[in-house]
């Protein structure tokens, strides 16, 4: 009834009562292998369609995401080089086909209070993931930097990210490709009551701009946070787009968020013509029959965040040739290096120095919030450098000049 009222008075309301919204609701089933009741759910709105228009009504009325649908954020200039801003990103198989009716008012604390341990542990990945698509807010918060993969998980269940600590605190540059000024606001929505993690639906208006946002939202991660839009977005910031062959490089294979999400959107991007070397094998779905992970809770224990998300979400494609990689570096027969993880080695840099543009080459530094303590200053100078926590301001200018580290 809430839902219903809060629509017809709603500056949306045209478009939901066009599409007749409020017929019986669609179900969904996503494309992902789990168990009932993790799979199927209901969709708000009984059409895809409906959705879509209230999803492009709300990014038209948004400034801000109005941009970053169309642009991307600006880059900084420091006597060092050019810093670009960058994201975590998610494989477009976690995001919902919709937004699901809602059940609770929040969902999240993946800590469990005054204890070291989560609330899900390694086989609780799908129930993890219907908790967000129950709620209307899933709470997330700054942790070891601003830029999570929490904050995609929640939207790309199709719920709204609440943020314990107000996003218009990071740096400008920091979350850049988020829409912070919504996501600083909704904290303070009528009825959303963030202190006691309550959601008081009658004053939330939530069949009107709680649907229109969550909605939008939606459509902006689906479009614009990928794993695949993180690829794209390297290579048109390289003015690489075009690139048929890209090496994926790093030189630990433990897990790490920002590189794991390198590899995969590039994968996805080109198939067997993006090569990850070091192959990070945790990426990869286990062999056909054989008992190891993704459903091997001891396997999945030792992943940072249990592999959720990121974790067997590739083939192992027989054809992706890691071999002499030096020696297809020296040939040139790679249009784009990429070094994912800049902070955790540079292999074979001075044979890709040596033959290699700034512009065919990509530094991603990925670490958590290190300000320009940890910053590897040469490299801007000799490639495009992506920082994901960047922090305001530019690093310090080293006297004598710096060396590119090796």
């Amino acid at each position: 009834k809430t839902f219903r009222r809060a629509a017809r008075t709603s500056k949306f309301a045209q478009v939901f009562r066009r599409e007749r919204v409020f017929k019986a609701p669609r179900r969904v089933v996503p494309p992902r292998r789990c168990s009932p009741p993790f799979c199927a759910f209901e969709c708000a709105t009984p059409t895809a369609s409906a959705e879509d228009d209230v999803a492009k009504a709300f990014i038209a009325s948004d400034a801000e995401l109005s941009f970053l649908t169309e642009n991307r954020p600006a880059p900084r200039s420091c006597p060092a080089g050019i810093i670009h801003p960058i994201f975590i990103g998610i494989p477009s198989s976690e995001i919902v086909g919709c937004v699901p009716r809602k059940r609770f008012g929040f969902r999240g604390g993946v800590r469990k209070h005054g204890a070291g341990d989560y609330d899900f542990g390694p086989g609780a990945e799908a129930e993890y993931k219907r908790g967000y698509r129950d709620a209307y807010f899933g709470l997330t918060r700054k942790k070891a930097g601003w830029d999570c993969m929490r904050h995609y998980e929640i939207a790309a269940a199709g719920a709204l990210p609440y943020f314990e600590d107000d996003p218009a605190d990071a740096p400008a540059l920091t979350l850049a490709h988020w829409p912070k000024k919504l996501l600083s606001e909704l904290r303070s929505w009528p009825g959303v009551h963030g202190e006691n993690r309550t959601v008081d639906a009658s004053r939330l208006d939530a069949g009107g701009r709680y649907a229109a946002a969550a909605a939008g939202l939606l459509r902006y991660v689906r479009a614009r946070l990928t794993t695949a839009a993180l690829a794209a977005y390297v290579l048109e910031t390289l003015g690489k787009s075009a690139a048929k062959n890209v090496v994926v490089l790093s030189a630990d294979p433990t897990p790490d968020y920002l590189r794991e999400t390198v590899v995969h959107g590039f994968r996805k991007r080109l198939g067997e013509r993006a090569v990850d070397f070091v192959k990070p094998p945790h990426l990869y779905e286990p062999a056909a029959g054989s008992h190891e992970a993704p459903f091997d809770v001891d396997e999945r224990s030792t992943l940072y965040g249990h592999g959720f998300t990121y974790a067997y979400r590739l083939a192992d494609d027989p054809r992706v040739d890691r071999s002499d990689i030096e020696g297809k570096l020296r040939r040139r027969f790679f249009d784009v290096v990429v070094y994912a993880s800049v902070h955790r080695g540079l292999p074979f840099l001075d044979a890709v120095l040596e033959h290699y543009r700034a512009d065919e080459i990509a530094f991603v530094d990925g670490e958590d919030e290190h300000g320009w303590s940890n910053f590897s200053a040469a490299l801007p100078a000799v490639g495009t450098y992506f920082m994901r926590e960047l922090p305001d301001g530019c690093p310090p200018v080293v006297e004598g000049g710096v060396e590119v580290p090796r």
